[in-house]
C-alpha cells in the first residue's frame, strides 16, 4: 500500500512538472510573437507620453505615475512600470 501511494505522488509530481514546462514554452512563444508584432505594428504613441516624459525630466516621477494611473486606468505597479519604460 505504501509503495502505491509513493508511486501516485511521484506520478503527480512528474505530470505537474511536465505541464509547467509545456506552459512555459507556450508563454515564451507568445511573448516572442508579441515582441515581433509590437516591433512591426507601427502603433502611434499614446498622446500622454510626452507630458509624462516632461514630468520625469522635471523630477516629478510620482506625479507622472499618478497621471498615468488617472488617464490610462492602470494599477500602481502597471503605471510605475509604464513610466519607467519611458
Amino acid at each position: 500500500m505504501e509503495n502505491w501511494i509513493t508511486f501516485v505522488i511521484i506520478f503527480a509530481f512528474i505530470y505537474l512538472l511536465d505541464a509547467m514546462i509545456r506552459m512555459n514554452r507556450r508563454i515564451q512563444r507568445t511573448e516572442s510573437k508579441l515582441k515581433f508584432l509590437t516591433e512591426h505594428a507601427r502603433v502611434p504613441e499614446h498622446p500622454l507620453n510626452e507630458e509624462l516624459r516632461q514630468l520625469i525630466r522635471d523630477k516629478e516621477k510620482i506625479e507622472a505615475i499618478k497621471k498615468a494611473r488617472q488617464h490610462m486606468g492602470l494599477s500602481l505597479k502597471e503605471a510605475k512600470d509604464y513610466v519607467d519604460s519611458l
